[in-house]
């Protein structure tokens, strides 16, 4: 039976159901009822949404090589020409010109928004309320000595929040150059880049922050306390004769000393963004305006692709680190589309409820909060009725097909059994951005289909300006990164101690160049000199491989990749992305002795399904003790084992025995580095006594 015959029964059913349970009195009515429904119903099944892709685009093919090039250099083939793009607007070639666009296409809008306390509504600052109040505070950093010039370094260190933005933006303004600082640099490395970059100011959220920021060897001479300042730091800053002063009174000596705007350069230094490796010092990646105008430029030529995405409409919700240039670029592009920015209120448990109220159209994540997301209803749906499981599943394999053809939307006959979970983001999203570390595609495919919005993987470093690539809007396709932006391009080099040759092995090192691309590490021209080439190529130290349809695929990290005994490649980041899928791990970290021939694993199990595995199997321990539990360890084994091979993990990619740890990995015992990574050295000392255990019982 094909589809019109199926189509036309279903047609019969209803129209036989709607008359057979309709007294005959009311027969007539029933007919012209029925008839109405039978051509809505059919209506619906034979015409249907229509795809919604990029007119005239080729999904299939979408990097091309560079004409005249001998490197296998690949550009998007989306992109209007070959030139790389640097800017967006002729009006727009700097962070401070992009504010000013802002404004216009918002016609002078909501910009900046906040919530004063967890009951209040979110309060907004118009775009010339924002500039307003930014000349002042620049103002300020004026009338106390410091020039405006990109020679002038400004400290920020603080959560993400209203005077964050206002400070950058008073930067922007007057041509100086912000330097985040934050947390989980730790003491040290923040004292390192006080020294290296000579900060005369910082800006902090409180009182503790500023009494850190007294117990450094440093040469500041001014501290700008956001919150109330406390006697003790008052006290502290006078004993060293540093200036404190508060934020409204930063902001009332700007206005009784007010500048005209002296806006920066194209070329001019934007920012100092200092990265933290797994190991030594932090690098400060040296960030000109157009190294983010480029990228927010990439990102409007994309966004202006999606049909609903409109100047003056987006909000967004800023809950990533402002310190890290994910964020900027993002909030860049926000504010190139005249949109407007909320900032969460600064506790990630509150994050729900900051989505829900601010209800934001465009959302940059991390796959840790999809995780979690994916999680949840997944156990939510394994808990329910038989029903209501069976309806969503029936819901979700309607709405997988959508997906599949590129139909994007929420207002289907399948999408009521996913209103709650939009509702969970807001219910207005257009589009999801998730970055900063590989998501599983089984999790991206999952999300595009439940959410109704657009959901793309993106791809960067802080020395690419925090972004190069991202998956087009309605791409149906998982398990990539998309083409490269317009203002870059990316090849594939060989790697001789890895014996991988591109020509051979369709896969290399990833380099990326463009406008995009980072001027140098300050102050360490060693490590600029390892990081780029003469040629101006930054090379990510990741291997990459492209797919049929043209896009980069991230295999692992060069440093992490290793050989087994019988001369097998192991890229661990790939299994531990898998593994982490399995409810019971919170946490994973895979290892293999290049003088053995299997892989073992620490898992670090999640607290409350330990528990619940421990209630259900009537035992009574506590989690240490748990995490000792032979039975627990191999139901545990079962399940990656399991997930790694839905996964497509090869046989010797999967772990031959894992160790269980009570402890989550964190930044404090030294295991993560501050932005979440892995410290794969640290990791291996920390656990090298369980680790040889594991060797030596399988030997």
């Amino acid at each position: 039976m094909n589809s019109d015959d199926k189509n036309q029964n279903l047609l019969n059913q209803v129209t036989s159901t709607l008359m057979n349970t309709t007294p005959d009195l009311n027969k007539l009515y029933a007919v012209a009822g029925a008839a109405l429904v039978s051509g809505a119903l059919y209506y619906y099944l034979n015409s249907g949404p229509k795809p919604k892709r990029i007119n005239g685009f080729d999904y299939e093919n979408q990097t091309k090589e560079v004409q005249g090039r001998t490197d296998g250099a690949r550009i998007c083939t989306l992109n209007e020409s070959e030139k790389l793009v640097s800017y967006y607007y002729e009006d727009g070639k700097t962070l401070y010109d992009l504010f000013k666009k802002g404004e216009k296409l918002s016609n002078d809008g909501p910009y900046l928004g906040w919530k004063p306390s967890l009951n209040d509504p979110y309060k907004w600052l118009k775009y010339s309320e924002v500039a307003s109040v930014a000349e002042q505070i620049g103002s300020c950093f004026i009338h106390l000595g410091l020039e405006p010039s990109k020679e002038t370094f400004i400290g920020i260190y603080a959560k993400n929040r209203l005077e964050w933005s206002l400070t950058e933006i008073a930067c922007n303004t007057y041509s100086m150059v912000s330097v985040p600082l934050y947390d989980t640099l730790g003491l040290e490395a923040i004292n390192f880049i006080l020294v290296q970059t000579q900060l005369k100011l910082v800006v902090c959220d409180d009182s503790e922050k500023a009494l850190q920021l007294m117990n450094t060897k440093s040469n500041l001479e001014f501290i700008i306390v956001i919150d109330k300042i406390s006697e003790e730091a008052r006290n502290r800053a006078t004993e060293l004769n540093l200036r404190m002063f508060s934020f409204d009174e930063v902001k009332q000596i700007g206005k009784e000393n007010l500048r005209k705007p002296i806006p920066p350069k194209p070329e001019d230094l934007a920012t100092i963004c200092y990265t933290s490796g797994t190991t030594g010092t932090p690098k400060g990646a040296l960030i000109t305006h157009t190294n983010i105008v480029s990228i927010s430029a990439s990102m409007c030529f994309l966004l202006k692709k999606q049909k609903d995405i409109r100047d003056g409409e987006e909000r967004y919700l800023s809950y990533l680190p402002l310190a890290h240039m994910f964020e900027r670029v993002a909030q860049a592009t926000l504010t190139s589309l005249g949109g407007s920015i909320g900032f969460y209120q600064g506790d990630v448990r509150k994050l729900v409820n900051d989505l829900q109220e601010l209800k934001p159209t465009i959302f940059c994540t991390v796959p840790r909060l999809l995780n979690r997301i994916y999680a949840s209803v997944t156990e939510k749906i394994e808990k329910s009725s038989a029903l209501k499981k069976a309806i969503f599943r029936w819901a979700f394999a309607q709405k997988e097909k959508e997906v599949a053809k590129g139909i994007v939307r929420n207002d289907g006959m399948y999408d009521f059994a996913f209103k709650k979970i939009r509702e969970s983001l807001g219910g207005q999203c257009k589009m999801i951005i998730t970055g900063s570390a590989p998501i599983s595609p089984e999790i991206l495919h999952f999300l595009r289909v439940v959410t109704g919005c657009i959901v793309v993987e993106g791809y960067g470093a802080t020395e690419t300006g925090g972004a190069c690539s991202v998956q087009l809007p309605y791409e149906t396709s998982v398990g990539n990164i998309g083409p490269p932006f317009a203002c870059c391009m990316y090849k594939l080099i060989d790697v001789p101690e890895m014996n991988l040759v591109v020509s051979r092995d369709n896969r290399g090192e990833v380099c990326v160049l463009g406008h995009n691309i980072f001027k140098g590490y300050y102050k360490d021209e060693e490590k600029t000199k390892a990081a780029l080439d003469s040629d101006g190529w930054y090379h990510t130290g990741d291997i990459g491989m492209y797919d049929k349809n043209g896009c980069l695929k991230i295999v692992d990290r060069v440093k992490n990749i290793f050989k087994l005994q019988q001369g097998e490649y192991i890229a661990p980041e790939k299994i531990e992305n898998i593994y982490i899928r399995s409810k019971y791990v919170a946490q994973v970290f895979i290892y293999g002795n290049s003088l053995k021939s299997s892989l073992v694993s620490i898992i670090v199990p999640e607290e409350t399904v330990v528990y619940e595995w421990a209630k259900q199997n009537n035992v009574e321990a506590n989690f240490i003790d748990l995490c000792k539990n032979s039975e627990l360890k191999k139901t545990i084994i079962q399940d990656v084992s399991q997930i790694g091979k839905a996964g497509g993990l090869k046989g010797f990619e999967q772990a031959r025995d894992i160790h269980l740890h009570h402890e989550l990995f964190s930044i404090d015992n030294g295991l993560l580095t501050p932005t979440m990574k892995s410290k794969r050295n640290e990791l291996l000392a920390y656990f090298r006594e369980q680790i040889d255990v594991m060797y030596k019982s399988l030997d």
